[in-house]
């Protein structure tokens, strides 16, 4: 246990991340545990579905160009290429331009007809799923992400991930204010109104920091969007955001098929809800683990090149898989013992979540062991080894996914993510090893 305060005193980084990540476990925590006494399981199961689509809608309204963001302005800005960040702001400005005003008709098309329909008596507007809403809080949303982007290139990285990892408190906030003190019912407006202002707050912090901190990119995303006013563009701005936009889309369609699954494969209405609450509990150990094999971001590219580095990386990945295994465990028994009261913070019925819970916490610690070669797949450049990897695993968490979840229910469905797990952290770890010889799973 000592060595473990150690590292994390010595490597501030890693201590921050895993404070904002913990923090971000808590609220989202919260959130949950308030809208299960306020929402009907099958209400919080739509919800957190909604939140997940809005995200994969958001993430296509601005191209992947956060991802790209991140790869080429963070570069311009640390070597004062003052000219290329106007540059690549106003393309970027430019060239989200198109999905972005589609995302913009969709959301009012969709307003629209939702409406009249519901006018004509033809459905009623409060009968769609939450997630047919987020098409309205896309344009919004995707703004948050790609300002977002631009504070991580200004080198307050932690900055945006603690703004991010606040928003689900102020979401509980916003729904305690409506539900306890104006006893607003809960329906689907509620959550389009309280999500609407949450991000609108959001983003107007982001602007109003950027404003202030950076005025030479706030005046380049003001700026007309003209195509002979710049003066250079680098064909692989748009290439990267591509490639970007799909690897992000597959990561995010992966992370949830899950929940999909068990909402439209598995006929028991508030099964979701059961899953969601299991999955948020669980969830704890993908924090500090995650987090812990940040450091190899540092040099790996470097290690990598000669017979050495790689020696040396490898003695990195045991240093950080023993401490990464010591949490993990800690995490596993903390959470056995008190699974129970946890579980009751959401309600007696939640109780059911707890065979579901199980093969989760089993699914997530076999993730763990996972992170060290994916790692150093990524920030290695073998982007494509990793995209092959995560096209294996999307297949079998829908083939096995749709089988289990109709036949056994949610236990299904969090066994067919463990089979996927289990794969991906097999061939991961084979992947890195014969392509470079490096062995991430020394102990």
């Amino acid at each position: 246990m000592k060595n473990i305060i150690a590292f994390f005193e010595h490597n501030k980084i890693i201590f921050y991340l895993s404070f904002i990540g913990i923090l971000g476990y808590l609220c989202k925590y919260a959130l949950n545990a308030f809208l299960s006494h306020n929402l009907a399981p099958f209400m919080l199961g739509q919800f957190n579905i909604g939140m997940r689509v809005l995200w994969i809608i958001s993430s296509v309204a601005i191209l992947g160009t956060n991802s790209a963001a991140i790869r080429f302005l963070s570069y311009y800005i640390d070597h004062g290429h003052q000219e290329n960040v106007y540059n690549f702001i106003h393309w970027n400005m430019r060239v989200i331009r198109v999905p972005f005003m589609i995302c913009i008709i969709l959301a009012m098309a969709t307003f629209c007809l939702m409406s009249g329909m519901h006018i004509w008596n033809i459905k009623e507007i409060r009968s769609y799923h939450i997630a047919v809403y987020m098409l309205i809080i896309s344009p919004l949303y995707s703004l948050v992400i790609l300002f977002g982007s631009y504070l991580f290139c200004l080198n307050h990285g932690l900055l945006n991930l603690f703004i991010q990892s606040i928003v689900y408190l102020l979401f509980a906030l916003f729904f305690a204010l409506f539900i306890l003190f104006f006893n607003i019912e809960v329906s689907n407006y509620l959550f389009l109104f309280v999500l609407f202002s949450g991000y609108l707050s959001i983003l107007t912090v982001k602007l109003i920091y950027i404003y202030h901190y950076a005025p030479f990119i706030f005046k380049a995303m003001l700026a007309p969007v003209n195509k002979q006013e710049m003066k250079s563009l680098l064909p692989n701005w748009l290439s990267m955001s591509v490639q970007q936009l799909f690897n992000g889309l597959l990561s995010s369609i992966i992370f949830s098929l899950d929940l999909l699954i068990v909402e439209f494969v598995y006929p028991g209405k508030d099964e979701a809800g059961l899953f969601v609450v299991a999955l948020t509990i669980a969830s704890i150990l993908l924090v500090l683990p995650r987090n812990i094999y940040y450091l190899l971001k540092k040099n790996v590219f470097e290690l990598i090149s000669s017979d050495d580095g790689k020696q040396q990386l490898e003695n990195q990945v045991r240093e950080l898989n023993r401490i990464s295994i010591v949490i993990t465990l800690i995490l596993v028994v903390g959470l056995l013992t008190v699974v129970n009261n946890l579980l009751l913070h959401y309600g007696s019925v939640y109780l059911e979540a707890k065979p579901t819970f199980l093969v989760l916490l089993l699914d997530f610690s076999i993730t763990a062991l996972s992170w060290p070669a994916t790692s150093i797949l990524a920030y290695a450049g073998f982007e494509s080894s990793l995209l092959k990897l995560s096209v294996l695993q999307l297949v079998i968490i829908l083939v096995l996914g749709i089988v289990l979840t109709h036949l056994f229910g949610i236990i299904g469905t969090a066994t067919a993510m463990t089979c996927a797990t289990l794969f991906t952290t097999f061939t991961s770890h084979i992947t890195l090893y014969r392509t470079t010889k490096v062995r991430a799973y020394v102990f």
